[in-house]
């Protein structure tokens, strides 16, 4: 597939060949912070040909609220949670058709007005110098750069896959539930030969805390999710993902880290500390042995506290402390 281009004319003023771009993003009861998403898709430089929300919620308030506002809005659903790797999955399968580029967005992103023009030109940009480009991803407000630099791997917010691409690789695999899958994704992708870069002039920000919280360990500063499911997941599906495409150094650092998280919430974590290093250490267990799908002992439940502006996911960071 050749997509379609942005160019300039002689003139001087830009010449519209839209490209197909099918927005997906998988949601879990956020339909404060999804519906202020739809709104910046709506409002695109570069519009969107679709856009596709996976709801995993089953309150009903996600439905009510895309069907109500956002007609417009392809909203589908297995009616349980399926995960971001399910909603994900399932969402990417519907665009693929459609679609020259896919936008994979998560629930809680401020997306800039230019953010998804900036992407598909910068992917333009990279095509056009030889570069076997398969995914461009934007970037958060404090990123420092200038020009665009390539990444081993990316996470699904912000990101935009060419599909000719992602239907190379396959669909993203369904039984990591959430985490990891995104990597694993772009480890496939990598493996028949695609690149993947950050362009700064992309803004896409994470406006609600991620889930992690850090402390002093040691003298260092360590990383840890809040929630004992978040912690099985990232365990499990990382271990997994980097023995089975041979990262052996990313192996060893996630173990060095799960290690360090699992005596660090032993010995000091105050609240729930035995439920989350029962998590890290059953996360130990499932990824090494291969255990994969939904574990019914660490299923994650709806957010209670309002959004707040937070940090990006910083999993690899903290693995490499």
């Amino acid at each position: 597939m050749t997509p379609r281009a942005l160019n300039a004319s002689a003139s001087g003023a830009k010449t519209v060949h839209a490209p197909r771009i099918g927005a997906v993003i998988v949601t879990f009861c956020n339909p404060g912070l999804l519906r202020a998403i739809l709104q910046s898709l709506l409002g695109q430089t570069l519009p969107c040909h679709a856009i596709i929300v996976f709801d995993n919620s089953a309150d009903g308030a996600t439905r009510a609220m895309v069907t109500g506002e956002f007609p417009g809005v392809r909203l589908i659903s297995e009616g349980r949670n399926i995960g971001t790797a399910g909603g994900f999955h399932a969402g990417m399968a519907v665009a693929q058709p459609e679609c020259d580029f896919i936008l994979t967005l998560d629930d809680d992103v401020e997306v800039r007005s230019d953010a998804v023009e900036k992407l598909y030109l910068g992917f333009c940009d990279l095509s056009r110098q030889g570069l076997p480009v398969g995914a461009v991803r934007a970037v958060g407000r404090s990123d420092p750069a200038a020009t665009p630099y390539p990444i081993d791997w990316f996470p699904w917010r912000g990101t935009l896959v060419l599909t000719s691409a992602a239907q190379a690789a396959g669909l993203p695999c369904r039984d990591y539930f959430m985490y990891a899958e995104d990597a694993e994704f772009s480890l496939r992708l990598a493996a028949c030969g695609y690149r993947f870069y950050c362009i700064p002039g992309s803004k896409i920000t994470e406006i609600r805390d991620s889930g992690k919280r850090h402390d002093r360990f040691f003298g260092r500063e360590i990383f840890f999710y809040a929630d004992d499911f978040r912690s099985y997941y990232a365990v499990r599906n990382f271990i997994h993902v980097f023995r089975k495409h041979r990262r052996h150094q990313e192996l060893a650092r996630t173990v060095v880290y799960g290690l360090k998280l699992s005596l660090f919430t032993a010995l000091i974590a105050r609240s729930r500390s035995l439920s989350r290093t029962h998590g890290v250490l059953c996360g130990f267990r499932d990824g090494f042995r291969g255990r994969l799908g939904i574990n019914r002992r660490f299923l994650p439940v709806p957010p209670a506290e309002p959004p707040a502006e937070g940090t990006a996911d910083r999993w690899e960071a903290a693995c490499a402390r």
